[in-house]
């Protein structure tokens, strides 16, 4: 029997970075490129990365393209994976399911592709495309109303461990509202 793994990178990292990018001209004179801002990542960026962080900004063509370098790179090493774009045409699904004798060999495969190929990248893009603190607050109160609609206890006004708490516990049509309240937002893996 085949082991199966979730593999995903949810969230961003901790680990705050200011980032500058310089490159060289092929006359050998040194340019800078502008500072990007300090933004939550643990990546660094890559030579595959370097010409999209070139303005300071990631656009979504520079985003799709590194992600699906990560995705032929994971391919190419034999693991099949194949992610969908969101209802709002802003992220890739970045959840893998490994299937085989040694998840954890693939585990590292799959972590070594993104980092080499869209690490940073993936950092810079959520920072930026990250939702305001009113449209979270409204996706929460959808979330809320969801999951009592299911027959969930929800409190009146839950806070974040509330959400937290019932992540954990995963009750019947949790998932099923999350999955609803993230697309209907376009905040992806959306739970509270």
């Amino acid at each position: 029997m085949h082991a199966s793994l979730a593999h995903a990178y949810s969230g961003l990292p901790l680990v705050v970075l200011a980032v500058l990018v310089c490159s060289l001209s092929c006359g050998g004179e040194r340019q800078s490129s502008p500072q990007l801002p300090s933004y939550p990542s643990s990546y660094s960026i890559t030579d595959s990365q370097r010409q999209a962080f070139s303005d300071g900004v990631i656009t979504f063509e520079e985003y799709e393209a590194a992600f699906l370098r990560h995705v032929d790179c994971v391919n190419s090493a034999g693991i099949e994976w194949q992610p969908v774009l969101d209802s709002a045409g802003k992220f890739y699904d970045n959840e893998i399911r490994l299937r085989g004798p040694d998840p954890e060999a693939q585990g590292r495969i799959v972590d070594n592709c993104f980092a080499e190929n869209v690490g940073a990248t993936f950092d810079l893009w959520n920072w930026q495309n990250q939702p305001t603190a009113a449209r979270l607050n409204q996706a929460r109160e959808a979330l809320a109303t969801c999951l009592r609609s299911a027959g969930i206890n929800v409190p009146e006004a839950p806070s974040e461990a509330d959400f937290a708490g019932l992540r954990n516990e995963r009750p019947a049509g949790f998932i099923e509202c999350a999955e609803n309240v993230s697309d209907e937002f376009g905040i992806p893996n959306f739970a509270g």
